[in-house]
């Protein structure tokens, strides 16, 4: 079987021989194209070993169960990216604040709501929830620790996960559970 998107593919087979001839086939197919493969991009591996696809990795556990998960490194871009946008809006309002960092939270979590996600979304939302209680006691160093805590830039809870005027919480957006059918060729 083989899953495309754009210019990346994963080929899954039953062997690392057939996967061979696969990728042999495929280097054949791309030769008259003027296109190769990176070879530093490329690999056979075994699912149990587990390899990341657009930012998902894919891992068959020996249990038998195949998971896809945000892989780190997706994990660990979102994390870089959200505490470059709180450390640039230091000083800003909290109005700024929102709408710069919202659109980033809602696209990130709705591309990775289809795999495992839940327990990422969970520590996503205590970072942002840090980042959030960072910019208040920065902003607004006068006020009470007590202060940042309760009122660190109208966090929401679970119960308010539509209010437009906070920052969302990854773990609000519902994740969706595939199930792969397999249809006959």
């Amino acid at each position: 079987m083989v899953v495309r998107y754009a210019d990346d593919l994963i080929a899954l087979c039953h062997s690392r021989e057939q996967a061979e001839q696969v990728k042999a086939r495929l280097a054949e197919w791309l030769a008259p194209r003027g296109l190769v493969f990176n070879e530093d991009k490329t690999r056979i591996t075994h699912l149990e070993a587990g390899v990341d696809f657009l930012g998902f990795s894919i891992h068959r556990y020996a249990n038998g169960k195949l998971l896809t998960k945000p892989s780190n490194d997706a994990v660990r871009r979102i994390r870089r990216r959200l505490s470059a946008e709180a450390k640039a809006l230091r000083g800003a309002n909290a109005d700024a604040v929102i709408s710069k960092i919202n659109p980033i939270i809602v696209g990130w979590a709705a591309y990775y709501r289809i795999g495992v996600s839940k327990r990422v979304f969970n520590a996503l939302d205590a970072h942002v929830w840090r980042l959030a209680y960072k910019w208040a006691r920065l902003t607004h160093p006068n006020k009470s620790t007590r202060w940042g805590r309760c009122c660190s830039c109208c966090w929401r809870t679970q119960s308010d996960c539509r209010d437009e005027n906070s920052l969302p919480s990854p773990a609000c957006n519902p994740t969706i559970r595939l199930r792969w059918l397999l249809l006959p060729a």
